[in-house]
């Protein structure tokens, strides 16, 4: 239910991007559960939102590792 109410506040592809990072498939609202079954365009986009989530928390690492380097 809580997907239907993504699709509705915000949109469907919303919906799905929710539904592939949970990986939410048993009785889905929507065909985005798994990679395989996902949309091409919402697994390009989880893929990318996926890539700078990344990103972000490797930068996140590198600081803490400069900090501990100095401090040591």
């Amino acid at each position: 239910m809580a997907l239907a109410i993504v699709g509705e506040l915000f949109d469907r592809e919303t919906a799905k991007l929710v539904q592939l990072a949970l990986e939410y498939a048993p009785e889905p609202p929507f065909t985005a559960g798994r990679p395989e079954t996902a949309p091409p365009e919402v697994l390009v986009k989880a893929r990318e939102r996926g890539r700078s989530a990344r990103a972000a928390r490797e930068a996140v690492v590198q600081r803490v590792r400069a900090r501990n380097a100095a401090s040591a």
